[in-house]
């Protein structure tokens, strides 16, 4: 169970704060929500979340600066997720930006980054749908590391290539 002020993560929504339970009447029944409040693009944005629903799954804490520095350190464990056909490609990244998970959203950038400089090497650019798969996971993945570590989102690509250049150095 989440409590108030927790920061989290509800699917593809980014980051949001738990800012109150409240019991709704929804279809003659009684049930708590969370209510989020959007912590991505400004704020402002409120979301009701029953507490007992089949998508709670979606919902989870956002990291703390431990994890977040782990994370980032770990990137050189990620898996490729390149798939030839633009058909599957684009079903199973959609389904990595929905799950929003940090591991799986930093394989992807980092697929879509090392296919990127390929095709760009060949003098051809990366398709349009991937190179949206691309900005969405970084947006998501920025603003909940940004958190984490207490920076703004925008700053996320310097620290992450300064912590790797440092762990490169040791």
């Amino acid at each position: 169970m989440m409590n108030i002020n927790d920061k989290v993560i509800y699917g593809a929504n980014g980051v949001c704060e738990v800012t109150d339970i409240v019991k709704m009447a929804a279809h003659g029944e009684e049930k708590d929500y969370y209510v989020l409040k959007s912590l991505t693009d400004g704020g402002g944005m409120c979301i009701y979340v029953p507490v007992a629903n089949e998508h709670i799954r979606e919902l989870r804490l956002a990291m703390d600066r431990d994890e977040a520095e782990r994370l980032i350190d770990e990137m050189d464990d990620c898996d490729i997720i390149w798939y030839d056909s633009e058909r599957r490609r684009k079903e199973e990244y959609k389904a990595v930006i929905d799950r929003a998970q940090p591991k799986e959203l930093l394989c992807l950038i980092k697929t879509l980054y090392l296919k990127k400089q390929e095709r760009e090497a060949q003098g051809k650019r990366l398709y349009v749908s991937d190179e949206n798969f691309m900005k969405a996971a970084e947006k998501l993945i920025f603003n909940e590391l940004g958190n984490a570590l207490g920076i703004e989102s925008v700053a996320v690509p310097n620290y992450i290539s300064e912590r790797i250049s440092e762990g490169a150095s040791k």
